[in-house]
C-alpha cells in the first residue's frame, strides 16, 4: 500500500502535466507560429495616377491585411473590402476609372481586406480606365 501511493502521485502529476501542455497547443497557434505571424517584413507599394507615381517602403507584419497596410499609410477610403479612394482621388463610375492592384506584377482577384503581403512584396495600386 505504501508504494501505491508514490505511484499514483506520479501518474497524476504526470497526467497533469500532459494535459497542460495539451491545453497549450490547443489554444490556437503555437508560440513558434504566433511569432512567425507578428514578424516585420519589408514590402513596397507605388501608387500611380495619370502621370504621377508616389512610391513608399513599408515595414507590416504578416497577419496584417493589405486593406489595413494601406488605412496606415495613406488617405483611404473603402467599400466592402474594396478600396474606392486613395489619397483623394476617388473612383469615378461615369468615367469609368477605377484603383486596381497587383502584387509583384500579377493582377489580384481578392479585395484588399483580404490580401495578405509577404516579404519583398511589390503592391502597384493603379488607377486606371476600362
Amino acid at each position: 500500500m505504501k508504494r501505491l501511493i508514490p505511484a499514483a502521485a506520479v501518474i497524476l502529476l504526470s497526467l497533469t502535466l500532459w494535459g497542460c501542455q495539451f491545453q497549450t497547443r490547443q489554444n490556437g497557434q503555437s508560440t513558434a507560429s504566433q511569432s512567425a505571424d507578428e514578424k516585420k517584413i519589408a514590402v513596397s507599394v507605388t501608387l500611380t495616377a495619370d502621370q504621377t507615381t508616389t512610391k513608399k517602403d513599408i515595414t507590416t507584419t504578416l497577419k496584417t491585411s493589405l486593406m489595413d497596410v494601406m488605412k496606415d499609410n495613406f488617405d483611404v477610403v473603402e467599400e466592402n473590402g474594396m478600396i474606392t479612394a486613395i489619397d483623394g482621388l476617388a473612383q469615378n463610375e461615369q468615367e469609368k476609372r477605377y484603383w486596381v492592384f497587383t502584387i509583384n506584377g500579377e493582377q489580384i482577384n481578392t479585395g484588399a481586406a483580404d490580401t495578405y503581403l509577404k516579404e519583398g512584396d511589390a503592391v502597384e495600386f493603379t488607377y486606371e480606365s476600362f
